[in-house]
């Protein structure tokens, strides 16, 4: 059987809405069975009604349902990958995990490309855990407040900016999320971040970004994805000079050839709008 998570470096263009959630379930993929699981029946469901029925569309759909139905048969004494109704805790508490750590880094000024991912991946878990019940009023606005922080954040690592906290008036009551040390322990705490590319217009405020989440996927997420890429190729680049002023040829070519690497992988990067 082929491999989905092979599949994506030539994933139909058609299909470039479904990346996010396809990148998501294969970060649950070593230690969450549950959340991997409905993500990609979310994915299979947009697919199925796409109706789209290329070879590529239907060898990609035919790979990942059979992958889908190989862990349902491996974890079928699961209940919550046979039933929606008990799938919904661990997905919400998924969900809220992932906001609470990426709340916890905020308020802690742990700016960093990774931070703005964590905001969006939490986002479009709850859009998954949409398909399983609908979402309370506190579900939604804390969806909401991940797209507009993400947003926020990224508009100020493109301009150079410092982020400022959020407004008290619309934390949605996020005091209730103690941090911890624990928590704390992030990879990024002294990430340096590069402002490459075009300057970004400032997000709408808070309380009037939009709240349908119907069409969850825009290209801000490639954005942000490469927006990180470049800043490893900047710094890969930038050791590499330092490194040529040093004699260190060995060091030079190994900087270089990463950098190059990295950066052909956006060569012919397309959108879908």
């Amino acid at each position: 059987m082929t491999d989905w998570k092979n599949s994506m470096s030539s994933l139909p263009i058609v299909y470039k809405p479904l990346s996010p959630f396809l990148k998501l379930a294969a970060k649950f993929r070593s230690y969450d069975v549950v959340s991997e699981y409905w993500c990609l029946k979310y994915v299979l469901q947009r697919m199925y009604a796409m109706k789209l029925y290329s070879k590529e569309c239907i060898q990609l759909a035919f790979s990942l349902n059979a992958y889908v139905n190989m862990v349902r048969g491996q974890f079928f004494l699961l209940a919550p990958l046979a039933d929606k109704r008990s799938a919904r805790p661990f997905i919400l508490c998924e969900a809220t995990r992932m906001f609470e750590r990426a709340d916890t880094f905020d308020r802690h000024a742990r700016y960093s490309v990774s931070l703005v991912q964590l905001y969006n991946d939490a986002s479009n878990l709850f859009t998954v855990l949409s398909t399983l019940c609908e979402l309370d009023d506190i579900a939604i606005k804390i969806q909401k407040y991940c797209k507009w922080r993400a947003w926020y954040l990224f508009s100020c690592f493109k301009n150079g900016e410092t982020p400022l906290p959020a407004p008290k008036s619309i934390m949605l009551g996020l005091d209730s999320f103690q941090s911890d040390e624990e928590r704390l322990r992030c990879p990024w705490e002294h990430e340096e971040i590069i402002p490459l590319g075009e300057k970004l217009a400032l997000p709408v405020q808070f309380w009037n970004f939009p709240a349908d989440c119907s069409q969850p996927y825009s290209p801000f997420e490639d954005l942000v994805e490469r927006f990180g890429h470049f800043n490893v190729v900047y710094k890969l680049c930038k050791s590499a000079m330092h490194a040529l002023e040093n004699d260190n040829e060995e060091d030079v070519i190994d900087k270089l050839e990463r950098a190059l690497k990295l950066a052909k992988l956006w060569r012919k990067i397309e959108y879908v709008s």
